[in-house]
């Protein structure tokens, strides 16, 4: 198991690249430079902090990025206007840099990737985990729960969240922290190839990314049904079930599956 750092855990910073904002943890060069850095990426609607897994995740060695998409709460510009994997590669590509300008006293903080991203999504994010993972070779592995492998497939059968509600539920219940232009989250996701798995799963598997997913059965929001039929025709992707519900990351699964994630992100 990755070594838990016994120094205390430093404040969690911010800083911009471009126009996406994003939350950050690192390790200095007295603490060893070399770090494999992960990216969580948000669902959506998507909670404002993920503190405490940024902080575990640190704990046990990794360089820890939170980007907000554009169009969502600090971050510029307005939501899936553009396509959100190639603004997210974009991210990446400034993220590999190894350096961000701190907001506290825009002082600029230097950090190591490592050579290695891991990126973890859920929900809404899945997709848009993988397209990534199909364009930036160098992201080594996906951890994802509960993911929306394809838009145009999800509540297909009435059984799953309508996402033709949430978008203007989201209009009106969180109009201050996304901005959004579209009427449909389904059909919106549609027009970014990326985001399908005819185009990123054969591609993943090609360049050997492995894909870790983690399911609640009894979910409703988002069905395992559909991993199931992903990994029927794609076996080298690994899938573990459990029993904490749709969003299993802010429910306590990463730290209660940690070995099983560790084991795999190590592989």
């Amino acid at each position: 198991m990755a070594n838990i750092t016994e120094k205390p855990i430093p404040p969690i910073l911010k800083a911009y690249y471009g126009d996406i904002f994003f939350e950050f943890l690192v390790h200095s060069k007295e603490e060893g430079w070399k770090r494999d850095a992960i990216v969580l990426l948000p669902g959506f609607p998507s909670a404002f902090k993920y503190d405490s897994e940024m902080r575990f995740l640190f704990q046990r060695g990794f360089n820890v990025f939170f980007p907000r998409y554009k169009g969502t709460y600090q971050s510029k510009g307005k939501f899936l206007n553009e396509n959100i994997v190639l603004e997210l590669k974009k991210f990446l590509e400034e993220l590999k840099k190894g350096k961000a300008k701190s907001l506290w006293d825009n002082s600029v903080v230097n950090f190591s990737v490592g050579g290695n991203i891991i990126l973890f999504g859920g929900s809404f994010s899945g997709a848009v985990a993988c397209g990534l993972g199909a364009v930036d070779k160098d992201i080594r592995k996906i951890v994802l729960f509960s993911p929306v492998w394809d838009f145009k497939k999800h509540n297909e059968n009435g059984d799953e969240q309508d996402l033709e509600k949430l978008t203007p539920f989201i209009k009106r219940a969180y109009k201050n922290l996304y901005r959004i232009g579209f009427e449909s989250l389904s059909k919106k996701m549609g027009e970014f190839r990326e985001c399908s798995p005819d185009f990123y799963l054969n591609r993943l598997a090609g360049r050997e990314t492995g894909v870790l997913v983690f399911n609640d059965p009894e979910d409703k929001t988002v069905s395992i049904k559909h991993t199931l039929e992903v990994i029927k025709k794609h076996p080298w992707i690994k899938s573990i079930e459990h029993n904490k519900g749709h969003d299993g990351r802010t429910s306590g699964l990463i730290e209660l599956r940690w070995q099983d994630i560790f084991s795999f992100i190590k592989l």
